[in-house]
């Protein structure tokens, strides 16, 4: 029985990963990351099921060092893939995931190829109910103090 289990467990298997994109970003350099992330998650699997990129205002600040310097957002623009993958290719997306600049946070979870349909179902529902367009951000708040300057974003 324990061989069974340890021959399952290199099974392929499906693997959800949210993630949030550097606001900053301009909508190019957001579709880059986003078709980076779903490369990555094809490679050594197939893609299920996703969610494009939408701009959203975060529930708390999400803080970033790099170089020294503190980045907080406040906003992001949030997506996630589904994919069928072998769990030894986990590591290195976790890798990589954390290596991509314009990936500001990331969480990678096992699932179900029913659970992450349905969630792509329910996400193309909420968007023809809500519309296509991204989420009004008022004036004031889409330049935060905190926010990094464009110089200094251009020299990480």
């Amino acid at each position: 029985m324990a061989e069974t289990a340890l021959e399952n467990a290199k099974d392929p298997q499906v693997y959800e990963v949210a993630f949030h994109i550097d606001p900053n970003l301009s909508d190019t350099e957001v579709a880059a990351v986003y078709a980076r992330v779903r490369a990555l998650l094809s490679q050594g699997g197939e893609v299920i099921a996703e969610g494009e990129p939408k701009r959203m205002t975060l529930a708390y600040t999400i803080s970033r060092i790099e170089a020294g310097r503190r980045y907080d957002f406040s906003h992001s623009f949030f997506a996630w893939v589904a994919s069928i993958l072998p769990p030894e290719s986990v590591e290195s997306i976790d890798k990589a995931l954390a290596l991509d600049k314009g990936v500001i946070r990331y969480l990678v979870v096992k699932t179900t190829a029913e659970a992450a349909k349905h969630a792509e179902e329910m996400h193309k529902a909420r968007r023809e109910v809500e519309g296509e367009g991204e989420e009004e951000v008022p004036a004031e708040a889409q330049e935060t103090p905190e926010a990094a300057p464009e110089e200094a974003r251009a020299t990480l």
